[in-house]
């Protein structure tokens, strides 16, 4: 059984998509990560997985960055100012149709994801809540649905599948959204289904049913 670790607020909401994991992963959390060199090196040894489920401290990103380096990190917020886009142009999404009777709780269809075929398999519909598009010319994880738009005031600036709001480099995956909470996830959508196909792709194959 693998190990992923949670890193999370103090006020914890991730019970949902935990239950899931619990199938295959031993889950654990922690509320602050300790940037020195044995503590990194200790959690690289115990844990395969990273969620980092918050903006992480000034004083923690060395520490994240070392975890980026070695481990399967992945880090959703929906914080436009967090230190990964800092410098980038961010814009709020937007859904009028395809929608939780909230344009900015937006449900995305696999049929009109341009990433590849494994993340989506068995996957119909997607629960995204507070998304932000920004750019990172990364490999493309979710993106938007034909009726998505990324706005500023009235003026979309971007839609449909060039709004992106997942991206990947390597072994990290950041979500400028939420998609793992339990509001999101009690939606009951097949966000933990394509949580899972992601994690089997990042590492390296391994089957995880869910």
């Amino acid at each position: 059984m693998l190990n992923a670790l949670f890193i999370v607020e103090e006020n914890y909401k991730f019970k949902e998509i935990e239950k899931l994991m619990l199938s295959e992963f031993f889950v654990d959390y922690i509320g602050k990560l300790d940037s020195s060199l044995s503590a990194i090196s200790k959690l690289e040894f115990g844990y395969d997985i990273f969620f980092l489920l918050k903006d992480p401290s000034y004083e923690e990103i060395s520490a994240v960055n070392r975890l980026i380096k070695n481990k399967v990190v992945v880090y959703q917020t929906t914080n436009p100012n967090n230190w990964i886009v800092n410098g980038r142009d961010k814009l709020l999404v937007y859904d009028l149709k395809s929608n939780l009777n909230d344009s900015r709780k937006i449900i995305l269809k696999a049929s009109n994801m341009v990433g590849k075929a494994n993340y989506f398999k068995g996957v119909e519909k997607i629960a995204a809540f507070n998304p932000f598009h920004v750019d990172l010319s990364w490999e493309v994880v979710l993106n938007g649905n034909d009726s998505t738009k990324a706005m500023v005031g009235d003026l979309a600036l971007r839609s449909g599948k060039d709004v992106i709001i997942g991206q990947r480099i390597r072994n990290f995956v950041f979500f400028s959204c939420d998609i793992l909470s339990d509001e999101v996830m009690n939606v009951k959508m097949d966000n933990g289904r394509f949580v899972f196909n992601l994690l089997s792709d990042l590492l390296g194959g391994a089957e995880i049913v869910e």
